[in-house]
């Protein structure tokens, strides 16, 4: 078993309650937070660079009721562990397939390109390169939330666009 699986860094305050999904950069699992009784999301990302670090820390700077609050970037023995927001959902590609009215439609199309043009237009304007059904979450108000940045990088300043 891999050192990571089932054990967050000592004392990080969380306990894990069951595996939510595994990708390309980690694996994510549903945490409590023992203090508060809160639940959160945990993604644990093995080999990442120095590179990569710094964007974990910058996206707990992203602020939009599109995205999942980023709360914590803890780090042991090298892994990663980003803390985010739980977000209480079905992904897109579900929704659809159980059938969306014309309005529901327009309504994930606006969502998107307004939490997009958030994205986009920050000082360090970020791209998140993996937009899909899968990667977007409708909560039952028929709010979303743009989930999986692991793909994600991170434009030039807009000062160095306009030189």
């Amino acid at each position: 078993m891999e050192k990571w699986k089932n054990h967050l860094p000592r004392d990080s305050g969380y306990q894990i309650i069951r595996c939510l999904g595994s990708g390309g950069e980690g694996t994510v699992y549903l945490v409590c937070h023992l203090i508060t009784e809160q639940l959160r999301a945990a993604k644990v990302l093995k080999n990442i660079g120095e590179g990569r670090k710094h964007e974990l820390n910058m996206m707990k700077h992203l602020k939009h009721t599109s995205l999942p609050g980023v709360i914590d970037v803890l780090e042991e023995d090298g892994i990663i562990w980003l803390i985010m927001e739980y977000i209480h959902g079905q992904r897109l590609d579900y929704a659809v397939a159980k059938g969306m009215t014309e309005t529901q439609v327009w309504s994930i199309a606006r969502q998107l390109s307004e939490v997009l043009l958030y994205l986009h237009t920050r000082k360090v304007p970020v791209y998140h390169l993996d937009i899909k059904p899968s990667n977007i979450l409708v909560r039952q108000d028929g709010s979303i939330v743009l989930i999986d940045f692991g793909a994600s990088i991170r434009g030039h300043t807009v000062q160095e666009e306009y030189r």
